[in-house]
C-alpha cells in the first residue's frame, strides 16, 4: 500500500524525480490514517509546491478512498505547512483546552533568561485564552465543511498563523504538534537561550517492515527513542533511515539540565 501511496503521490505533485519527497509523503498519510499522529509537518516538499499542490494532492486522496476523507492541510504559519486528520486533530487540541494543558510541560526559553525554566499551572492558564481562539478557529472551520463529498471542499485551508491567537508561534508549533516538551518566549524576534544549553534529543522512529538483505543495521522490533547523537552522527543516522526506510513518527528536545524534572516526564507520557 506505502508503493501505491508514494505512486499516486507522485502522480498528484507531478514531481517524477522527487521520489523520496513522495515516499515520505506516502508514509506521513499511513502515520495519519492509522492514527499514530494527527498532525504532521510537511517541511520536505519543494517550496512551489506547498501549499497549493499539496493542497490538492490531499482533494484527490480524500476522492479516490473515503478512509482519506479526514485529511486537511493547515497552516501554521508562512511557509510552515502541516497535514492533520481534522476531527481528531480538533478533538486533541480542545481535549488539552479542556484539561488545562495537563498534556505538556512548559518550558521558558525567553532570551532573557540565562537558563531554561520550567513553567507551572499559572503560566499554563495565561496561555489557556490563546488556545481557546485556535480551538474556536478549528470548529469554525469544520462547520464550513461537507464530509460527505469532498470534492466540495472549499478551497481555503485551515488556517492557525500564531499572529492570529496571540501564542508565540514556537510554543503554538509544539502543541498542535502534540510535543511533550513546549517552548515559550516572551519575544521570538529576540531570540532564546537555548543555544548556551546542552539539549537532548528524542527521536521515533518506524523500521522499516523488511529492510534490505544486505543492512548491517537491522531495523529495531519496535518503535524507539534514543538520546541524539552528535551533528555528524545524526547525518549518519539519517541517510542510515533512508537506505532502510526508517520514518520519522516524531523528535522533540529536552534541555539537560530538566531531563530529571520535565523531560523524564515527556518521555514517560510519549511512549
Amino acid at each position: 500500500r506505502l508503493v501505491q501511496l508514494a505512486a499516486l503521490a507522485m502522480q498528484n505533485t507531478k514531481l517524477k524525480a522527487a521520489q523520496t519527497a513522495c515516499e515520505m509523503l506516502a508514509r506521513d498519510l499511513l502515520l495519519l490514517v492509522m492514527g499514530v499522529r494527527n498532525a504532521v509537518l510537511v517541511d520536505y516538499l519543494p517550496p512551489a509546491l506547498v501549499p497549493g499542490k499539496l493542497q490538492d494532492c490531499v482533494r484527490n486522496f480524500a476522492m479516490a478512498d473515503e478512509e482519506f476523507g479526514v485529511l486537511h492541510v493547515c497552516c501554521l504559519s508562512e511557509g510552515n505547512y502541516l497535514m492533520i486528520t481534522l476531527p481528531f486533530f480538533a478533538a486533541r487540541l480542545r481535549s488539552s483546552v479542556e484539561h488545562r494543558l495537563a498534556d505538556i510541560e512548559l518550558v521558558d526559553c525567553s532570551s532573557r533568561l540565562s537558563d531554561p525554566t520550567h513553567l507551572g499551572t499559572e503560566a499554563k492558564d495565561m496561555l489557556l485564552p490563546c488556545f481557546n481562539i485556535v480551538c474556536q478557529s478549528i470548529d469554525g472551520f469544520m462547520t464550513k465543511l461537507d464530509p460527505s463529498n469532498p470534492s466540495l471542499r472549499p478551497k481555503q485551508m485551515l488556517n492557525l498563523k500564531g499572529d492570529s491567537c496571540g501564542a508565540p508561534l514556537p510554543t503554538l508549533a509544539g502543541w498542535v504538534l502534540e510535543y511533550p516538551i513546549v517552548y515559550f518566549v516572551d519575544d521570538p524576534l529576540s531570540g532564546n537561550c537555548l543555544p548556551e544549553q546542552e539539549l537532548l534529543l528524542f527521536r521515533f522512529e518506524l523500521p522499516h517492515p523488511n529492510p534490505p538483505p544486505s543492512s548491517a543495521h537491522p531495523a529495531p522490533d519496535a518503535a524507539s527513542s534514543v538520546p541524539a547523537e552528535p551533528a555528524g552522527e545524526q547525518e549518519g543516522a539519517a541517510e542510515i533511515g533512508v537506505m532502510m526506510g526508517a520514518h520519522h513518527v516524531l523528535s522533540f528536545t529536552v534541555p539537560e539540565e530538566l531531563y530529571g524534572e520535565a523531560g523524564k516526564r515527556a518521555v514517560e507520557v510519549s511512549t
